[in-house]
């Protein structure tokens, strides 16, 4: 039982709900495209006579993808929020609340039912099973209709790099959540850009697309650099 009158508090609830928002979200849209199937008198994979147009589960699906995409920075940041503990002689408190008691009592209960579920199934997870979703998917119109937002900006030999998009932002997000020191905070930031930029170099990701792609591709890149900014402005 939580009553919002402690940071602490304030915090667990943030758990919960970056726990359950994206099931309640990914069930809100299923709902929504299976009452449109329903609605228009289709089956809900039906992909037209021509079988070229998409099927409102195909959809469902890329409006999960979405989702997912626009979520995960928040959704690390919450994740590693409860590991942020600061040493107090001797004794580890919660970063946002010093009333509150590190690994111990309440704090290891959410630690063990909201904090490491958010790190396995979301942080690890998402990228995870997006890779393996469009490593299994046709490489056709439909692969593009349902996961193109987290491919298409890269070359078709580069298709996994999406998962480490996901990596360096999950890593940046730990770093500006556990260590409390500015500077330090400041400085492995800085190598974690600068070695992305050099893996970037390195293997050239974007290279290999047309022009169309390209678009996509800078505007993706600077999606990416300001969710970063907001993720250091916020985190």
């Amino acid at each position: 039982h939580l009553n919002i009158n402690s940071a602490a508090e304030i915090a667990y609830i943030q758990q919960i709900i970056a726990v359950t928002l994206p099931l309640r979200l990914f069930f809100l849209s299923y709902c929504v495209w299976r009452a449109s199937a329903m609605y228009k008198g289709r089956k809900y994979d039906y992909r037209s006579k021509s079988g070229t147009l998409p099927s409102h589960k195909d959809a469902f699906v890329s409006t999960c993808v979405y989702f997912a995409f626009l979520l995960y920075p928040s959704i690390c940041g919450k994740a590693f929020e409860l590991l942020s503990c600061e040493n107090i002689n001797g004794v580890l408190y919660l970063s946002v609340d010093f009333q509150e008691v590190c690994f111990n009592g309440r704090h290891l209960n959410y630690i063990l039912s909201c904090t490491i579920p958010l790190i396995l199934f979301y942080v690890i997870g998402f990228p995870a099973l997006a890779l393996f979703l469009m490593m299994q998917a046709k490489k056709d119109n439909f692969r593009i209709y349902r996961y193109g937002i987290l491919f298409y900006a890269y070359g078709e030999d580069r298709v996994y790099w999406m998962a480490v998009v996901s990596l360096r932002k999950a890593l940046i997000v730990f770093i500006i959540s556990y260590i409390t020191n500015p500077l330090m905070e400041i400085h492995f930031v800085c190598l974690i850009l600068g070695l992305s930029a050099t893996i970037d170099l390195i293997f050239q990701p974007y290279s290999g697309i047309d022009g169309v792609s390209r678009g996509v591709s800078n505007k993706l890149q600077l999606w990416d650099t300001l969710s970063i900014i907001v993720l250091l402005l916020t985190v």
